[in-house]
This record gives structure tokens, C-alpha cells and sequence, in this order.
């Protein structure tokens, strides 16, 4: 059995170059527009075409480190609401 990896989704920038901080059961905004600036409710990302989710959805992010639970997708394209539901412990 082979752990294939998906798609590679990056982070744009971060509002003043600081780094987010998220907490269990926060919200999360992620839009598929590198040149938004992110802040600690909205990240912008390079969420490839390829993406399919669905609401109720785990989606793990980060080498799977993230994990996040689809909310709602947006009327924008590629623009998704998350609850951040953990950081994994492995």
C-alpha cells in the first residue's frame, strides 16, 4: 500500500508578514485568490481546479497536520468556510 499525495495547496500572504494563529472550533475562511492578504479568519490559497469538496467533509491540510471540516462553499468560486477542528497529534 502506497500514501499517495494530493493535490499541493499553498498559503498566500499574510496580512504585515505575521503568522495566523487558529484555535479549535474557530472559522475559517480559505478564497482561491493568492492576492488576497490573509488574516486569522480568511487565508488566501492555491486550491488547485482539481479540488472537490463537500459540506460535512474532513479536510486535511499541512501534510495532514490540519484537519478541517467543510462548512459551506461559497457563491465565489473556490472560496470555502471551514471549522478548523484540530491540529493532529502524529
Amino acid at each position: 500500500m502506497v500514501d499517495l499525495v494530493g493535490p499541493v495547496v499553498t498559503t498566500g500572504p499574510n496580512k504585515e508578514g505575521k503568522t495566523i494563529a487558529i484555535a479549535s472550533g474557530q472559522d475559517l475562511k480559505i478564497v482561491g485568490d493568492m492576492s488576497v492578504e490573509g488574516d486569522g479568519l480568511c487565508i488566501s490559497s492555491s486550491i488547485p481546479l482539481s479540488v472537490r469538496v463537500i459540506v460535512g467533509q474532513t479536510f486535511y491540510i499541512g501534510n495532514g497536520d490540519l484537519a478541517l471540516e467543510v462548512k459551506e462553499i461559497g457563491d465565489v468560486s473556490y472560496t470555502f468556510y471551514f471549522t478548523f477542528l484540530r491540529i493532529s497529534s502524529t
